[in-house]
C-alpha cells in the first residue's frame, strides 16, 4: 500500500492541462479501465479508487505552482498536443506489458513521474519562448485554459509604438520598408499593413493589405522622407506601429 500511496501523490501533482486535449483522455480512460481491470481482476474495490484517484490527479492544475517564470494556468494549442503524445506513449508503454499487482504500482509511479518531469519542461519553455513574446505592440495568441478547458483570445499589450529605423538607398535602386515583427507570424488572426508617408500638414495613405512590404522601385530624391506603417488585426485594431526615416542619395 506504500508503492500505492506513491503512485496517488504523484497523480496528484501531475500537469491537468492534459486532459484538456481528447487524445490524452481517451488514454487516461484505458488506462484507469481496461487495463486496471487486467491487472487488479481480483480486487474491485481498489481498482476503483486507483481510477478515480488517477482521474482527479490528472483533472485541473493539480498542485503545480502558478509562477510568472514556469507556469500560469492556461497552455497554446501546440504544446497541448505535445504533451499529450508523450502522455499517450508513456501510458501505451505501461499497458503494453502485463503487469500485476504491485508491479503495476511501481510502473505506474515511474510512468507519471516522467509525465510529471515532462509536462514541467514543456510549460518551462512556453513560458520563455511561446507566452508573450512581443517586447513591443499588441500581440493576441489563443490560451487554453488549464481548469476549465475553454479557448479564449488573450492580449500581451506592450507600448505600441516599436521604434523608428532610418534607411539610406542610393537613387535608382530599390527600397524595401518592411513592417513585419518577430512576433507577428504567431499572433493571431489576418494581419493588415497599412503604410503612410508624411505629407505635411498631414499623411498620405498608400497602400494597405496582408503583405508586410512597402516596395518603392527606382527610387529619386522625391521618395525621401518619413514613412510609418501599421499592423491591425481582424478587427482593424492597432497593434503595432513602425517608424521609417528614409534618404535617398545620388549614385
Amino acid at each position: 500500500m506504500r508503492a500505492l500511496a506513491a503512485v496517488l501523490a504523484l497523480a496528484a501533482a501531475a500537469g491537468g492541462c492534459l486532459l484538456c486535449e481528447p487524445g490524452a483522455a481517451r488514454a487516461l480512460g484505458a488506462l484507469a479501465g481496461p487495463y486496471l481491470e487486467r491487472a487488479l481482476p481480483r480486487q474491485p474495490e481498489l481498482r476503483a479508487r486507483v481510477a478515480a484517484l488517477l482521474r482527479r490527479g490528472l483533472r485541473g492544475l493539480a498542485t503545480l505552482p502558478r509562477h510568472p517564470d514556469t507556469f500560469m494556468g492556461v497552455i497554446d494549442e501546440n504544446t497541448l498536443l505535445e504533451a499529450s503524445t508523450h502522455f499517450r506513449r508513456t501510458v501505451g508503454r505501461v499497458m503494453e506489458q502485463n503487469y500485476q499487482d504491485e508491479r503495476v504500482f511501481n510502473e505506474l509511479y515511474w510512468a507519471l513521474q516522467e509525465v510529471k518531469d515532462h509536462f514541467e519542461q514543456l510549460m518551462r519553455r512556453f513560458q520563455s519562448e511561446v507566452f508573450c513574446p512581443n517586447s513591443c505592440g499588441r500581440m493576441e495568441q489563443v490560451w487554453i485554459d488549464c481548469w476549465s478547458c475553454n479557448a479564449s483570445l488573450y492580449s500581451c499589450t506592450r507600448g505600441l509604438l516599436c521604434g523608428e529605423r532610418r534607411l539610406s538607398v542610393a537613387e535608382d535602386e530599390e527600397l524595401i520598408l518592411d513592417c513585419s515583427l518577430g512576433w507577428h507570424r504567431a499572433a493571431h488572426g489576418t494581419k493588415t499593413y497599412v503604410f503612410y508617408r508624411a505629407a505635411p500638414p498631414g499623411e498620405q495613405r498608400l497602400v494597405a493589405g496582408p503583405d508586410p512590404f512597402l516596395v518603392r522601385k527606382q527610387v529619386t530624391g522625391n521618395d525621401s522622407g518619413r514613412y510609418r506603417c501599421e499592423m491591425r488585426n481582424p478587427r482593424g485594431e492597432l497593434c503595432s506601429e513602425l517608424r521609417f526615416a528614409v534618404t535617398a542619395t545620388p549614385t
